[in-house]
């Protein structure tokens, strides 16, 4: 800062505190040696046997420049630290290196066992291939285990199918799965209509959820769409939580979409589903689906994929084989992806009329 001197004087500059050089006199301030035979000058002597105390053998605390007013900050420089030390040093990371790989390798085979049991659960492609022979799975999962399922079954003549997205995905939607897929099977065993089913399940998903120790209860469940097959009337019954059904029929594609409310404690989860009749004919093709591939970013744009353009490919397609169909889903997904991350569990079913 600048300030008049008497009596009119030119202004002078206020002389600044000494930052190298020799102590002045009367302070206790002391040398320090550096290798390169340069001084590094400490607060006091006092201080200096404080930090060489506090530090290990072989550093040397070095105080760096700093505009004047700011607190003093320390750095560690190491100079001459001994190889005894860098050895020890070397040691420890090498071991510490090796626990953490044997604590990945335990986790990684506790998720690999937890894949055998859901994988036990969920149906085989075979399986619903028997049921249905004209159908095709394209199944992803983000991580080894999958928040999303796929639910096959046939009963009372009718096939039921349903595709489901549990909430979370990796271990915590696997785990979340287990318990969708019981609810379930729990309320198929007397129930036959899809409208039904899907209410009966979202009570057995609230009531067992409650039991988290939360005040409000477990938020989780799951979006799912179920459609029984009644082939001998020619007839869909869909219901629908969130995920789209969708009819190709001619190169024309006829939408049934789903009530916006997950099948788990929600604001709306008084009010029952919607039960779709639609009459089918042969070569139609029913697609069900999660949201993992239209929402899926990728692309030169790094954009979404979308339904509608999800919806072109498909019904674009919808000529070839099903198993051909797969092929051509899983190149258009990877190539999407690209050298993204896949963000959700995929999870598509078709089956051919």
């Amino acid at each position: 800062s600048l300030r008049s001197g008497r009596g009119g004087g030119r202004p002078c500059r206020r002389p600044r505190g000494r930052t190298r050089g020799p102590p002045r006199r009367g302070t206790n301030i002391r040398p320090l040696a550096r290798p390169s035979g340069q001084s590094v000058w400490l607060r006091s002597a006092r201080e200096d046997r404080a930090i060489s105390a506090a530090r290990p053998s072989g550093m040397r605390r070095i105080p760096k420049r700093r505009p004047r007013g700011r607190r003093r900050r320390w750095r560690w420089c190491g100079l001459g630290m001994p190889s005894e030390l860098l050895h020890d040093r070397g040691v420890v990371v090498e071991e510490r290196t090796a626990a953490l790989k044997h604590k990945e390798q335990e986790v990684m085979d506790s998720i690999r066992y937890a894949l055998r049991i859901q994988l036990s659960i969920i149906p085989t492609q075979q399986h619903v291939k028997t049921l249905l022979p004209k159908s095709m799975i394209y199944y992803r999962p983000k991580d080894i285990v999958s928040g999303d399922f796929y639910w096959a079954t046939e009963h009372e003549d009718n096939f039921y199918i349903a595709v489901c997205d549990s909430t979370g995905h990796g271990v915590p939607g696997a785990i979340m799965s287990l318990l969708n897929i019981t609810s379930l099977e729990k309320a198929i065993e007397h129930l036959t209509n899809p409208a039904e089913i899907l209410n009966h399940t979202r009570k057995t998903i609230i009531t067992r959820l409650k039991r988290d120790g939360s005040a409000e209860g477990g938020k989780d469940g799951m979006d799912c769409s179920l459609i029984v097959f009644d082939l001998k009337n020619q007839q869909l019954q869909i219901a629908a939580a969130n995920n789209p059904v969708w009819v190709v029929r001619q190169k024309e594609l006829i939408e049934i979409k789903p009530d916006k409310m997950p099948v788990g404690k929600h604001d709306r989860d008084q009010e029952m589903f919607t039960l779709h009749t639609i009459d089918i004919k042969e070569g139609d093709i029913v697609y069900t689906l999660t949201d993992g591939f239209p929402d899926q970013f990728g692309g030169e744009k790094g954009k979404k994929f979308m339904s509608k353009n999800l919806k072109e490919l498909l019904v674009a397609n919808s000529d070839l084989p099903m198993d051909e169909q797969k092929e051509v889903l899983a190149k258009a997904f990877t190539n999407w992806v690209g050298q993204l991350e896949q963000i959700d569990d995929v999870t598509l079913i078709g089956v051919k009329i």
